[in-house]
């Protein structure tokens, strides 16, 4: 389960950016937290932005990720010296 991505130097994203879905510690909206082991989690997250604030190149994010987790074993490691 992804709790926390963070962008950096990525399409539109130079600073970092981070996209955190763990819950904080309140005491308020409890019963829209939810527990994933020990974590607590927020079930969903809005992204939104005025037009070309790079709201699309969160979702290319996820894709790549996505991809590069599923595919890792097929990238060749640098040998080591």
């Amino acid at each position: 389960m992804l709790l926390k991505l963070r962008l950096k130097n990525y399409k539109s994203f130079q600073d970092e950016a981070i996209l955190d879905l763990q819950a904080a510690d309140l005491e308020e909206y409890t019963d829209q937290v939810r527990l994933c082991g020990k974590e607590k989690v927020l079930p969903v997250a809005a992204v939104y932005g005025a037009n070309g604030s790079g709201k699309s190149n969160i979702i290319d994010a996820f894709r790549f990720m996505s991809d590069y987790v599923r595919n890792c074993m097929n990238y060749e490691e640098a040998p080591m010296n």
